[in-house]
This record gives C-alpha cells, sequence and structure tokens, in this order.
C-alpha cells in the first residue's frame, strides 16, 4: 500500500487489519532543516490520541482528553473520548514518562480548543460522547498539592468542536468551529480577568465575523504586522453540501487588526489544511504543518483503495511582515489534529491522526535549528 512505502518504518509495527491501534513511530529528520525534532517519551494511552488539549502550566506541560478508537475503526470500533490527564516538567528530559494526573476531565472530551495564559490552560468546546458541548474552564498545575486542577469559566454561546483560538493581553479570541456539522465564521473574545475576578456578567462577546467561508479546524495565531499585532487565520473545511469533497477543504487565509475589528485577505497556505498544528515561531512569523488537504478522499475509493492512505507531512513558515510562505521541512509523522504546547522557544508535539481512523502515540519536542 503507499502509505507504508511512504512510511516503510511504520509497517512492521502497524497494519490497519492486523488490529493494531496507534502509530509510535522512530525519528525521522527534516528534510529541509529549519527544524529539529527529539523523539520524547510515547503517550500512556496504547492506542493513540487525536485533539488533545495542551498547554502549560506553572512549568508543567498538560494535555487533556482527545478522541481514540479502544477497538480499531477497521474492525467496526467507535471513536471514545478520553478523561485522562497526562503531565510532565517542561524542562523533564525528552525521555521522561508522562504521569498520569489524579485528576480527570469531567466526561470524555477532545476536538476542541485550548490556550495557555497566566492562569493556566483555558480548554473550551470540543466533543464529547452526546456532540459537542459548549463549557468552558481552566486547567491549572497546584504545585502544593501535586495534581491538576479545574475551575470553571462562562460558556461558550453555543455547542462548538474544532475552533481554533489564541491568547493576547488578557483576552481569549476563539474562530470559527462546528456544531454537528454545521460550520461557522464567528469570532468571539472573553476578557479572562473579568472571568477569574468573578465579574458579573462576564461574557464571550461577538466580534466582526471572519469573512469568506464559515469553516472548522483552522489554524491560528497572533503576529506582528507592522506597527501593531494581528490575528491570522488560514485554511480550515467548509460545512459540506452532502458528502465531503476535496474542494470542501481550504487554504485561504485572512488577518483582523485588533484595533480596527477590519478584517483583510492574506496570502494563503501552500495546501488546503483541515487541523492543521501551528504555532507561532518569532514575533511576526508562524508555522504551519500537516492537517488533511483532502486528497485522502479520491485515494480510499477504487479498485487501487488505500484503508490508510497518509496525511500530508509539509510544513511552511509564515512570514506576516512580507506576507509570504516559504517551505520549512517536514514533520517526522504526518498526521492532522496534533497537539502542541509551546515550552519557551521548544514546542512539544503530541499525538495526532496520521491516516483516517488511525491515532498516534508519538511525541516530540520540536526546536528551530539555529538555537
Amino acid at each position: 500500500m503507499r502509505f507504508f512505502k511512504k512510511h516503510p518504518f511504520i509497517a512492521p509495527a502497524v497494519c490497519l487489519f492486523a488490529g493494531i491501534r496507534a502509530f509510535s513511530a522512530p525519528v525521522i529528520p527534516p528534510t529541509d532543516a529549519d527544524f529539529t525534532w527529539v523523539r520524547a517519551a510515547d503517550l500512556p494511552e496504547p492506542a493513540g490520541l487525536k485533539a488533545m488539549y495542551a498547554g502549560l502550566s506553572h512549568g508543567r506541560v498538560i494535555l487533556a482528553g482527545g478522541s481514540y478508537f479502544p477497538v480499531p475503526a477497521s474492525q467496526g470500533g467507535k471513536k471514545t473520548y478520553a478523561r485522562r490527564v497526562f503531565t510532565r516538567p517542561a524542562d523533564a528530559p525528552e525521555g521522561a514518562a508522562w504521569e498520569i494526573d489524579a485528576a480527570a476531565l469531567p466526561a470524555g472530551l477532545g476536538e476542541g480548543a485550548s490556550v495557555t495564559t497566566e492562569h493556566g490552560i483555558v480548554i473550551m468546546g470540543g466533543n464529547g460522547e452526546s456532540g459537542p458541548v459548549a463549557d468552558v474552564f481552566i486547567l491549572k498545575w497546584d504545585g502544593a498539592a501535586g495534581r491538576v486542577v479545574r475551575t470553571p469559566l462562562p460558556p461558550l454561546p453555543g455547542p462548538s468542536a474544532n475552533a481554533a483560538a489564541v491568547y493576547r493581553g488578557g483576552k481569549i479570541y476563539i474562530i470559527g468551529g462546528e456544531n454537528r456539522g454545521r460550520a461557522s465564521r464567528r469570532l468571539m473574545q472573553l476578557d479572562l480577568a473579568a472571568a477569574t475576578g468573578g465579574e458579573t456578567g462576564a461574557a464571550w462577546r461577538e466580534l466582526p465575523s471572519l469573512p469568506g467561508t464559515p469553516r472548522f479546524g483552522a489554524a491560528a495565531a497572533v503576529l506582528r504586522a507592522g506597527a501593531g499585532e494581528r490575528l491570522f487565520v488560514f485554511g480550515g473545511r467548509a460545512e459540506a453540501a452532502g458528502r465531503v469533497v476535496e474542494t470542501d477543504y481550504l487554504a485561504d487565509g485572512f488577518s483582523y487588526d485588533f484595533e480596527t475589528g477590519a478584517w483583510s485577505p492574506v496570502a494563503p497556505l501552500p495546501w488546503r489544511a483541515l487541523l492543521p498544528a501551528a504555532a507561532r515561531t518569532a514575533d511576526s512569523e508562524m508555522v504551519v504543518m500537516g492537517g488533511s488537504d483532502g486528497s485522502h478522499l479520491a485515494r480510499m475509493t477504487g479498485p487501487d483503495a488505500n484503508p490508510a492512505p497518509a496525511l500530508p507531512d509539509h510544513m511552511a513558515l509564515y512570514d506576516a511582515g512580507t506576507n509570504r510562505w516559504r517551505a520549512a521541512g517536514r514533520m517526522p509523522l504526518g498526521a492532522a489534529s496534533v497537539a502542541v504546547a509551546d515550552l519557551g522557544g521548544r514546542w512539544l508535539v503530541a499525538g495526532g491522526e496520521p491516516a483516517p481512523g488511525l491515532r498516534a502515540r508519538n511525541v516530540y519536542i520540536m526546536k528551530k535549528a539555529n538555537q
């Protein structure tokens, strides 16, 4: 199969029909070394996880929730949402094992948005066993208690999964998302200081909607552009009018001016990307990697159908000052819905969906090659 030809190192360990449930692959150096990758300890979930909530709190990396298949999808297994929370010190050696926290999410949850703040990791929406949720809460590392604690925040105006989110100047911004197949263009803001301070009436505020196609699963970051900072949003997937097709996957990009509330088009991604990983790598620069480009849809049908087509491993850097993209190498394992935590000049990259219905348990530490 083409997937195994592209990733021969996986073939002995992973076969869709053999019932193996998760990828666990060795380090593969990028071809264009803007970044270096070091393998860290695998996730404690043998089946792998995609779309975990991720962030940093008081020097502790926290990964929570996500979705997985306890029984392989190829054997009729049902997608399940995880409750467990994994932690480890941010400065731990790469091989340090994950700790399963005594706390757990109130219910199985994943495929939502999360941002790191000075108050902890803010978790927004996602999917659970009964569908999308509107819940918002903080996960914070309590060093004295040696565990993660949870604090509720004002809920979203409605259930939303697979939204993008950023944090800037004490405020959270959440963009797009989906509710049972209906995509959104909404941009909403929460004043986190007001919400954590118990201000009466603290709630999400509607801002000018994203132009263009309603979408979910976009990449987003706050970057310096000119004299100030802007919110940049790229890709995602449109609401399907019936059967999903490749053109439902999006590459277009927009920037939002925090001062004027105006949106402007910017250079599109070099490929269509649903649920790519993204990280701000400099004041005016972000990296986007992987995601699903929709090309797997054709590869999963026909006489030469591949039941596990590999998802893209592309990486590209966007410069907000020049409004240009350039290639930046390849991921060790291409995937969508990868969790990313900014460790301050390093990024923890965990899990994901390397092929439809499969989950990865791989964890890497990504660094700029010139560091």
